[in-house]
Formats: structure tokens, C-alpha cells, sequence
């Protein structure tokens, strides 16, 4: 990390990729794709204000860290316990998504028989 004493404070610091290179920690291209696109759907569930949405979001998130997790691509370890450990926190959050009433009566909503008009 890069330190730098004109950071206001709370401002979460950069990584200096350069340095990551050189360590060899870099993700490899076939795993960035799919980082890249986890990281859309993280953007799309702060951006979304539905429950049941949000629940569908995180779920999908949780599915892809979970294959970054065990992709068979060789990455340093560091990279297999960050998406470990930020799948178990998607996992938690999906689990309190579902628990929530407004998603539990919009998911019997959608199960309902449909009605003809």
C-alpha cells in the first residue's frame, strides 16, 4: 500500500498495482472477467432499493464469489480467502434479505396462482 500522509482519515487506501505485479498477486485474466462482473452486481444492489431485488442480487453475488473461490486458475491464496470471506458475508446478507417480511410476502406473491382477466 501506497501511504500517503495528505489522505484524509477514513479514506480507505490504493493498492500499488505495480507492487501486486511484482509480487506475483495479480488476478489472472481468466478470473478478472468474472471479478469485473461481480463487481457490477455489487454496484447494481447498492443501487437497487426493492428487497426482493436486492435478495436476487445478493444470491447471484454469493454464486459468483463462490466460483472465484474454487476456480481451479492458479492465484495466491490471499485471493482464494478474500472471495471465501466476502461469499460468507454475501451469504449472511442474502439470508437476512430473506428473513425480512417484505421479501417473504413478495416471494408467496409471485407463488400464488395466476389469475385470467
Amino acid at each position: 500500500m501506497q501511504g500517503d500522509a495528505t489522505r484524509p482519515p477514513g479514506l480507505i487506501p490504493t493498492p500499488d498495482l505495480r507492487a501486486v505485479r511484482a509480487q506475483g498477486d495479480a488476478l489472472p485474466a481468466a478470473c478478472m472477467t468474472a471479478w469485473q462482473t461481480t463487481l457490477a452486481l455489487m454496484t447494481a444492489y447498492g443501487r437497487e432499493s426493492a428487497p426482493a431485488e436486492k435478495l436476487l442480487l445478493a444470491r447471484r453475488i454469493e454464486r459468483e464469489l463462490a466460483a472465484l473461490a474454487t476456480a481451479s486458475v492458479e492465484v495466491a491464496p490471499s485471493w482464494h480467502e478474500s472471495f471465501q470471506r466476502l461469499g460468507r458475508r454475501w451469504r449472511r446478507t442474502s439470508q437476512r434479505l430473506a428473513a425480512e417480511p417484505a421479501v417473504a410476502a413478495k416471494r408467496l406473491h409471485r407463488a400464488g396462482p395466476r389469475r385470467s382477466l
